[in-house]
């Protein structure tokens, strides 16, 4: 098949641009000609580590803001079976490509449906539960989950509603987990038309696909890997770390943000300065050392995640998780077998389940071993290519 992948950007810094990346690197290694175009950031460039690879047989093409009518011309160059919209938010595009040939989008956030992007009311300390409506400009204020710039509200929420009425006349939309296909049922779409395809872990474009043997660990050490803003909810983690005092252990932080500086404030005011440690932004290969090497991670995220692929990394090196059961993180975290989920914002719990892993490798080893297995049989990249190119050609047949 001829596919062709479209995106915002082109690179490895986020999740879908990744995702684009690899499942690409995955299609061209199963003989589909590829082509990916996109139209924000710095122009692509295949790195050395990836030049073995399928990818060095995708061409790029770079189309400045995605503007419609040359993505269009380009698409209709191109002459593809199927096209596959990933993380763009323009529904005009959108529309037009549906019109060329039979179109997908692979929904990964909540951009789609949400103005303000997180289902985060920050006011009240809330996952928003309601779909997107006129009610988000009040709740902009009251809440202050999204901008509360008049204009930009407005266009964020007339933006939205031409985003579902576009992805509602697709044949087919798929998304990453559960969650993130109630919402856009939630918010109108049929059903019958929304199927998850979970993700996988690992670096089909790099090479970078395989488990790898932990490290003997000299202290046992807790990991998170992510944006230190607040929904991510690096605060909940130090003050229930500061819980623990009598187990030695250190904890390591990666990831940049706005809301780093508060953090490190915080370690210091609670007396786990000494403990924790903040690394900043690692290149991929440097935080595949800190999965080597941890007891655990922690995923305190207080918004509702639309994946959380940082659990099937920690998985894949054999790393049980503790996390807040929100959003997609209960698609591949099941409490007691591949770790721990606890009630969102109860940081003596998380302490809780955290001390019981720090105290047991044993039980750590167990938990981690499962959610290896879990990943095998259940988020391979064998199984998604599989799923994914069985959706494509169902679009194709159902075109003719």
């Amino acid at each position: 098949m001829k596919i062709l992948l479209i995106n915002e950007r082109l690179d490895f810094a986020g999740g879908a641009e990744r995702y684009t990346v690899d499942i690409a690197a995955g299609l061209a290694g199963l003989g589909h000609e590829i082509e990916i175009i996109y139209g924000f950031g710095d122009k692509f460039s295949i790195p050395e580590s990836a030049l073995s690879t399928p990818l060095a047989k995708v061409k790029t093409v770079f189309i400045d803001g995605l503007e419609v009518a040359a993505v269009s011309a380009e698409a209709q160059s191109f002459n593809p079976d199927v096209i596959n919209v990933q993380s763009i938010n323009e529904p005009k595009l959108l529309t037009e490509l549906s019109r060329l040939k039979p179109t997908t989008s692979f929904i990964h956030d909540h951009r789609s449906y949400c103005p303000g992007n997180s289902k985060l009311w920050f006011s009240s300390n809330r996952v928003c539960p309601i779909p997107m409506s006129l009610k988000c400009a009040a709740y902009a204020y009251k809440e202050k989950c999204m901008t509360r710039r008049i204009t930009k509200l407005v266009g964020r929420i007339n933006n939205r509603r031409e985003m579902l009425s576009a992805l509602g006349q697709l044949p087919l939309v798929m998304c990453n987990s559960h969650y993130v296909r109630e919402q856009l049922i939630q918010n109108g779409l049929d059903e019958k038309k929304v199927v998850v395809n979970g993700l996988f872990p690992g670096g089909l474009s790099t090479g970078v696909s395989g488990t790898f043997r932990p490290e003997t660990e000299l202290q046992p050490e807790i990991l998170f890997v992510g944006r230190v803003f607040i929904e991510k909810g690096v605060e909940y983690l130090l003050r229930a770390a500061a819980l623990i005092s009598d187990i030695p252990f250190k904890i390591s932080i990666i990831g940049e943000g706005w809301d780093l500086k508060r953090c490190g404030e915080l370690a210091l005011e609670l007396k786990i300065d000494g403990r924790a440690e903040f690394t900043g932004f690692l290149p991929r290969e440097e935080i595949d050392k800190f999965y080597q090497r941890c007891r655990l991670l922690v995923v305190p995220s207080i918004w509702p995640e639309p994946f959380g692929m940082v659990g099937l990394e920690a998985y894949r090196f054999g790393k049980p998780v503790v996390a807040f059961a929100e959003g997609g993180v209960t698609d591949w975290l099941s409490d007691n077998q591949t770790g721990y989920l606890v009630e969102r914002g109860n940081v003596q719990m998380l302490a809780d389940k955290m001390s019981v892993l720090l105290r047991d490798s044993s039980l750590a080893g167990r938990l981690g071993e499962a959610g290896r297995s879990l990943v095998l049989e259940k988020f391979s990249p064998e199984r998604h290519l599989r799923q994914l190119t069985d959706t494509y050609r169902s679009l194709t047949v159902n075109r003719r």
